[in-house]
């Protein structure tokens, strides 16, 4: 259902209602029995509207929605199964399964001209070792040192790879995502099936590239000792990609889930000629949840009616106001003088959340800017927030890094965590991708400072880090006479891998997976 709340502190409002049911009682109890039932089914109609006005302002949400955007070019994140079973030497030329999938992606980087890539590795659970990037040296050094050793978690949960590459393309992102998945189709938890609904309902195509011989090999499981038979489970993954399809053909959606055998003739041009959107663009899908507190508003409305209705209509004083229309007048004039700049405020906001969603980001600036001014005229800062954010991220969409930047860093504190937190991981993305990993680092800390549930932004603060101590390494050496081979630099590539190597084992040393039995589904 995926139920939300954005402001769950809101709740402990409706608390209040109780001491008021009390204090009405004591008030009450001496007037006669039918002005006391008037009384109780007036202050249970006040009470239910208040609970629903506090629902109404806690920011509830269940449900969801597919709504479809146009993107620009295409980015793509390799998902590399490391688990032991992809260790078996029946590739080319007597090579392993994971080094046929390294070499088989570095193919595809010497002919993909630039388009961003992410890398996840994925054994036991997904891990994004390389965020979204167009500097594939870091990506090749990656490739040159893949080893199940990476990871010590058990098992092959390539479905927990596929969430992970589908949660690396950040939200407000221009590019249509698309995820390749090399493995031998071994897995040991069966997640496929729910990754691929995933990336059915976000609209994210997912192709995955089998390695490996069809006829069975026996190769030693994690713990050593299990001898178990291993190929390529091509049935599987077509199995798990149809139940997908089959479980959301109601939504009607055309998200391609394939199948390639990499030892297929044309299998990476089939893979590369889908990522030339020329100018068309791609059509991609986001799940959007459904806010609910218009209908919190009108139940509102309609008890605190019921409650005026049950305890202070009084007909006679009806039938006088009805002879008067000039009273009628006033009153319509009266409802309807809202705060012509509130208003205003929120239906420039919608304006530009359309134009938005439609693509067209310059006119969603130009809304989203004067919405920030009438808010700030009549000091509604909620308003002004979502305003100022909304602004930043259109600017974010056009390129304008910088200007985005400064509208991220403008959100007052007093903003919902939500905006927060997205303002932060945003300027982390634009500080990443402008080299400066220091600052990245910090903009990701204040993000999982903000919401500490979300995982994205404490992996990124780690790769920061990394590439924080990368750098500076990187910068002592310069000062070291150059060798035969400048463009290799072993000091940067040790630090950024023993780095990754050290967070993995510390997050999974105490996971609780102990024993050597479990290691024997790693294969």
């Amino acid at each position: 259902m995926n139920f939300s709340c954005e402001r769950p502190f809101v709740l402990y409002f409706i608390l209040l209602v109780i001491p008021a049911f009390m204090i009405s009682a004591v008030r009450n109890r001496r007037v006669p029995e039918g002005v006391r039932l008037r009384i109780f089914v007036r202050s249970l109609c006040r009470s239910l509207a208040w609970i629903f006005l506090t629902l109404s302002l806690a920011g509830i949400s269940w449900g969801t929605y597919i709504v479809p955007i146009r993107k620009s070019s295409a980015a793509v994140s390799f998902v590399i199964d490391i688990s032991n079973s992809m260790m078996t030497p029946d590739g080319p030329r007597g090579m392993t399964r994971l080094e046929s999938a390294a070499v088989y992606a570095r193919k595809l980087l010497e002919r993909m001209d630039g388009i961003p890539v992410s890398v996840v590795i994925t054994k036991g659970q997904g891990i994004t070792a390389v965020p979204l990037t167009d500097d594939y040296a870091m990506i090749e050094s990656l490739l040159d040192s893949l080893s199940p050793s990476l990871m010590t978690a058990p098992g092959s949960g390539i479905g927990s790879g596929i969430s992970e590459a589908r949660k690396s393309f950040p939200q407000n992102f221009s590019y249509a995502g698309r995820i390749w998945v090399f493995t031998d189709g071994e897995e040991t938890d069966g997640s496929m099936e729910a990754a691929f609904c995933e990336c059915i309902r976000d609209g994210i195509p997912v192709t995955v590239i089998g390695f490996g011989s069809s006829e069975e090999s026996e190769i030693v499981a994690g713990d050593g000792v299990t001898v178990v038979k291993s190929a390529l489970r091509e049935n599987r993954i077509l199995e798990a990609a149809e139940k997908a399809r089959e479980r959301l053909r109601i939504y009607r959606l055309d998200t391609k889930i394939e199948f390639l055998n990499s030892s297929d003739s044309g299998s990476a041009v089939r893979l590369l000629a889908g990522t030339e959107g020329g100018d068309s663009g791609f059509v991609s899908y986001e799940s959007k949840s459904v806010p609910r507190f218009r209908l919190f508003l009108i139940l509102s409305a309609v008890f605190l009616a019921l409650g005026f209705v049950f305890s202070e209509f009084n007909p006679a004083a009806f039938a006088a106001v009805k002879k008067s229309p000039v009273l009628l007048i006033f009153a319509c004039g009266l409802f309807s003088g809202c705060s012509e700049y509130d208003f205003s405020a929120s239906v420039k906001l919608l304006r530009g959340t359309v134009d938005f969603q439609r693509g067209n980001y310059r006119a969603a600036a130009a809304q989203f800017a004067s919405a920030a001014e009438s808010a700030g005229n009549a000091g509604n800062q909620t308003v002004l927030d979502y305003s100022v954010y909304n602004l930043g991220a259109a600017y974010f969409r056009l390129g304008e890094n910088e200007a985005a930047m400064d509208k991220f860093n403008s959100i007052s504190a007093e903003a919902s965590d939500s905006i927060r937190y997205s303002a932060f991981y945003n300027s982390g993305i634009i500080a990443y991708g402008n080299a400066d990993y220091q600052s990245a680092a910090g903009y990701f800390r204040k993000a999982v400072e903000t919401d500490s549930s979300k995982t994205d932004a404490k992996i990124n603060m780690e790769l920061s880090l990394a590439l924080t101590d990368a750098q500076t390494v990187q910068n002592q050496s310069q000062a070291v006479p150059a060798g035969e081979n400048d463009d290799y630099n072993p000091q940067l590539e040790k630090a950024v891998f023993e780095r990754i190597k050290e967070k993995d084992r510390n997050r999974w040393k105490n996971s609780g997976a102990s024993g050597t039995s479990d290691y024997s589904y790693d294969y």
